[in-house]
């Protein structure tokens, strides 16, 4: 039995297999992360990062096999983000995604009325080095959410920041770092806690994508860092991986002309796809650049007569 099947390259595959073998369960989901292979051997005529695993799905899907069995119920995403998904990558075909009924009964943070939010802005990426990428001012927004969401109920291990380039991703570290410095020095910190007593800002989770296949969290956030192209997450499957890791809340942000349902870029049907559906959710589901944050619901203590009313 295989777990993660769709990750083993061929010729891994093949080596462990025992000349006794009789029967073999292979499992995994081949439309989301291939194996890691050298860039070059991704191409025509080696195509390396093609599993053994989507090879036989493929197969097995033109012929009809018995062989093949569809997981179609998904017990991980809150409905409203499995509808996302479910919208963009599950909409064709016969492969559908149901919700388990327990996923009703997901948590989500106090005052906050939606579950998943695009924050579309105009910041702009500096480019590090020749295959890193960096955006400094999407860094510092997503070191902000982490306070953010641990003031409305979450624990620190229940957030998650996802970035797509290890640089961004070193970024995000350095502005947390800074921000826990701030919030020690700071005299309120002394009634509340903004990071939930923890005692390294290092203990906030932040991740690359490629390091994070099979993972999950309550609450995931998404920098797409770039702003002249959408880059990595222009492929299909790391889309797919990025969207589909939240439990209960998923923050996506990125630049508006990259990934924004009205860009212009080539070859970037898929964005303008995800932000179109992520558009329909909920009417604050995307925001834009002129917005200064997430919207939230106004506070029903000091505006009595505007209860459930975002702001």
């Amino acid at each position: 039995i295989v777990e993660e099947a769709g990750e083993l390259t061929e010729s891994m595959l093949s080596c462990i297999l025992p000349s006794s073998l009789k029967r073999m369960i292979l499992i995994g989901d081949y439309q989301q992360l291939r194996p890691k292979v050298e860039h070059e051997l991704t191409f025509d005529p080696c195509n390396y990062d093609v599993s053994l695993f989507e090879k036989l799905v493929v197969n097995a899907k033109k012929q009809r096999a018995e062989c093949l069995f569809t997981l179609s119920v998904q017990r991980r995403m809150h409905p409203q983000i499995s509808a996302l998904i479910r919208n963009v990558f599950y909409n064709e075909g016969k492969e559908q995604i149901n919700d388990a009924e327990s996923t009703n009964n997901l948590g989500i943070p106090f005052g906050i009325p939606y579950r998943v939010r695009f924050y579309m802005h105009n910041f702009e990426e500096s480019k590090i080095s020749s295959r890193s990428h960096a955006n400094p001012q999407e860094a510092k927004f997503c070191a902000s959410l982490v306070p953010f969401f641990i003031c409305r109920g979450y624990k620190p291990e229940d957030i998650t920041i996802i970035s797509l380039y290890k640089g961004q991703m070193f970024l995000i570290q350095r502005e947390i770092d800074k921000l826990y410095d701030q919030c020690r020095k700071s005299s309120s910190s002394k009634m509340y806690d903004p990071f939930g007593s923890i005692r390294s800002p290092r203990q906030i989770k932040v991740v690359v994508l490629d390091n994070f296949q099979g993972e999950e969290n309550k609450v995931i956030i998404v920098s797409l860092t770039r702003s002249d192209r959408p880059g990595f997450v222009k492929n299909r499957n790391r889309a797919l991986v990025t969207l589909s890791r939240a439990r209960e809340m998923l923050v996506v942000l990125g630049n508006e002309r990259v990934f924004g349902k009205e860009n212009k870029i080539k070859e970037n049907e898929q964005w303008r796809k995800i932000s179109d559906a992520a558009s329909h959710l909920s009417p604050f589901a995307m925001s834009k650049p002129d917005c200064e944050g997430l919207v939230v619901n106004k506070c029903i203590i000091h505006k009595p007569n505007s209860a459930n009313i975002p702001s």
